[in-house]
């Protein structure tokens, strides 16, 4: 099926928040991520059930934050700069060894971009686990 890039409505935030597990409270803090951004997308596969969506970033930090929900594991993930287009994962490194989960980290890139709209038109992300440069 692949990619698609879709609105996160209130079902999918529903999703997310459970899958999240640890990571809740964060999507939840400061007035909850998805209630301040009624546009925000998601770039999901239904037919896996993974998907890779933006990550409210920390006050004063200018890198890119992402989570991606694969196998029943949610992903925190960080990008430099949009220039760099180097991904980073940032929780459970050693999972990144398998080339399908990082092949499909960068199909979810390619089809939600930086910040999950349509005008982004994707993203072609390099995916570099610990240790790589």
């Amino acid at each position: 099926m692949g990619y698609e890039l879709k609105i996160i409505d209130a079902a999918g935030q529903a999703k997310i928040l459970q899958d999240a597990g640890e990571k809740t409270p964060y999507l939840k803090a400061r007035g909850g991520h998805f209630s301040n951004n009624p546009d925000l997308h998601w770039a999901i596969d239904e037919g896996t059930g993974s998907y890779l969506f933006w990550s409210p970033r920390p006050l004063m930090d200018s890198r890119y934050f992402y989570y991606f929900f694969r196998g029943g594991r949610m992903y925190s993930l960080m990008m430099d700069s949009e220039s760099s287009a180097i991904v980073r994962a940032l929780d459970w490194k050693s999972d990144f060894l398998s080339k399908e989960l990082r092949d499909s980290v960068c199909a979810a890139f390619a089809v939600h971009g930086t910040f999950g709209v349509a005008e982004d038109g994707g993203l072609k992300v390099i995916f570099k686990g610990e240790g790589e440069e």
